[in-house]
């Protein structure tokens, strides 16, 4: 009996005929994963929707979805302020993620080499299909090689960096990165380096840039700015520019606080119990991001002049070493730059704060996450127990309940208690 053995490159033109583009989109997509990682980024590859990419002080990479291409203008506006934006409302930490798109030829591109790939792999597994050592070889040698190059042609898609100006969403610095992405390992690598180059991502901050008129983060008819706001502008206001980790910020302040820029107060109600000068600078473990930290200018708090008997009238005084440069002490206890001891001052230990929050309105959530976070610069572990409720004495509408309320519950994988009445 004679066996017909098939032309390798005529299954391979009927198989690709009959892929289906699902296949080559999730195909696809995959390998754009696959290469989307590294550097400082985190990415979100091709959401569709806001709440999609989550609202935190996470450096983010969102690399748009193909129907949102350099060509189409429409589509790309519409779904960079979309993502720009979050949820229902506008997104808080807008400086914190860029976007990245493609041409439409690049995405093309890549979709052929997708469904070949598929296409080879049906063939690979059709235990019906007769193929001669050689075909089988030849198989083997274009699987292996399509496996490889698809990954590198997804990552070549992402050529266009759209930056954001302002916190509108509306305008962007936009960068090519045709040449770059060619030779970066990952799309992720190219955009962290691209950034450090044209200074839009620094690991280190000059402390002038603070204090000065460059950033006009610091009103220079303002005697104190909190360590919070300052950390929260960064977060939030496109127009600065991106910081590797928070240790920036805290860096930048200790150096200011060194070369006499400014000097830095942890005020305890209408009292100062501690500030740290230019002769006694803070460490970071002394510094935290909560309301209480302040930047201050110099000599904003006064030094207070010892008493005859060598002790401060001022109670909780300014803690800290003197102009020996040693470690910073405890704010209840030490000396001040001039020698005079400070007394402690009793402190209540609290072990659990508990806050419950009533009839909270929905444009007030946002808020609970910056409350959140200040107990955990109080050194807490913050857990949170939710209750949201709806009303209607008509009823609410089951359709909507069954069909998006309980399915945003599941795919956000929340564990909830559903109560109703």
């Amino acid at each position: 009996m004679f066996k017909v053995q098939a032309n390798l490159n005529a299954v391979l033109s009927d198989r690709i005929a009959h892929i289906k583009p699902d296949q080559v989109s999730e195909t696809l997509q995959k390998a754009v994963e696959s290469r989307a990682a590294g550097g400082l980024f985190k990415p979100f590859v091709w959401p569709t929707e806001s709440r999609e990419v989550p609202d935190n002080t996470q450096l983010k990479l969102v690399l748009l979805p193909p129907d949102a291409h350099t060509d189409d203008e429409d589509e790309l506006d519409r779904l960079r302020y979309l993502i720009q934006n979050h949820a229902s409302g506008p997104r808080i930490n807008k400086n914190k993620l860029v976007q990245l798109a493609g041409r439409p030829e690049d995405f093309e591109r890549a979709r052929g080499v997708a469904r070949e790939l598929l296409a080879l792999e049906d063939i690979e597994q059709d235990r019906g299909l007769e193929l001669s050592d050689d075909q089988k070889k030849d198989l083997k040698s274009r699987l292996a090689s399509l496996r490889d190059t698809l990954p590198e042609t997804a990552k070549a898609i992402y050529t266009m960096l759209y930056d954001a100006e302002d916190t509108a969403g509306k305008t962007y610095r936009i960068y090519d990165l045709s040449a770059r992405v060619k030779t970066s390992r990952t799309i992720g690598a190219a955009v962290t380096d691209h950034l450090k180059d044209e200074d839009r991502l620094l690991d280190a901050l000059d402390p002038a840039l603070i204090s000065g008129d460059h950033y006009k983060i610091w009103p220079s008819d303002k005697d104190v700015l909190g360590l919070r706001d300052l950390r929260d502008y960064f977060d939030r206001f496109p127009y600065l520019p991106y910081l590797e980790s928070s240790d920036v910020l805290l860096d930048a302040i200790i150096r200011g606080v060194k070369n006499g820029l400014f000097e830095v107060a942890l005020k305890n109600n209408d009292d100062y119990s501690q500030v740290w000068r230019q002769k006694n600078p803070p460490e970071a473990k002394d510094l935290h991001f909560a309301d209480h930290y302040l930047l201050t200018k110099v000599g904003f708090v006064p030094k207070p002049a010892p008493t005859p008997s060598g002790t401060e009238d001022h109670e909780g005084g300014t803690g800290g070493t003197g102009s020996d440069g040693g470690k910073s002490t405890p704010p209840d206890k030490g000396s001040d730059d001039d020698g005079g001891t400070i007394e402690p001052k009793p402190k209540q230990t609290t072990t659990n704060v508990r806050l419950r929050f009533r009839n909270l309105p929905l444009d007030k959530v946002a808020n609970i996450v910056d409350i959140a976070n200040a107990l955990e610069d109080a050194k807490g572990e913050v857990s949170l127990d939710v209750t949201v409720s709806a009303h209607n004495p008509k009823g609410l509408d089951r359709a909507i309940l069954e069909m998006s309320v309980q399915e945003l519950i599941s795919q956000h994988g929340l564990e909830v208690m559903w109560e109703e009445e």
